[in-house]
Parts: C-alpha cells; structure tokens; sequence
C-alpha cells in the first residue's frame, strides 16, 4: 500500500518531470523486489527439504495441458479480430489512451 500512495505516484512525477534514469528505476525497483521474495520462498522450501510437486511445480494433467493450449489458441486467434474491430474506428487513439492511460508512465519510450 505505501507504494500505490507514495512511491508511485513519486515516480510517475520523476518520470513527467523527466529526470534521467526514473523509468528504469521505477522498473528495478518494481521487479527486483519480486524476484528478491520469490528467491526467498525458494530458498525457505528447500532448506526444509519440502516437495516441489506440493507448489504444483511438477508435470500437469493431460486435461490441464489442453485446457491451457485452447485458451491461449483461442487467444491468439481472436487478438487480429479485436485489432480489426479497433482500428476500424476513426478515434482508435483517443480510446486507447483513455483506456490505459493510467498505465503511460511504465510505457517504455525506446
């Protein structure tokens, strides 16, 4: 929470402001922390000498497995139809910021 209220909104200000090096450090400081806790939890379960099958890291169900390739077939498939149907509208920009607008700052610029 004291990221979403302070941090965030600091670095979105570092960002429009146009401070060099604020995108990148908003992207380290948000991913690495992430990496840091996940890099813990492994850390923690092996010391314990704990089964991977109990994080569901083992082999699927065949039934998962085609579930997951359906979805993302059907995803893939209808990606083109929802960019048709977009750009098929005269203010196809306009939507689009407005939609994600809240999500600019992290948009990388080069």
């Amino acid at each position: 929470m004291t990221e979403l209220r302070w941090y965030y909104p600091r670095s979105v200000h570092a960002i429009t402001a146009g401070n060099p090096g604020a995108r990148a450090r908003l992207y380290r400081n948000s991913i690495a922390p992430q990496w840091v806790f996940t890099a813990c939890i492994i850390c923690m379960w092996a010391f314990r000498a704990r089964a991977g099958a109990l994080l569901m890291l083992g082999p699927s169900t065949t039934l998962r497995l085609g579930i997951a390739l359906v979805t993302a077939a059907l995803s893939v498939d209808l990606l083109p139809l929802r960019r048709r149907t977009l750009f098929a509208r005269h203010n196809w920009p306009e939507l689009v910021r407005s939609t994600l607008g809240y999500a600019d700052p992290l948009v990388s610029r080069t």
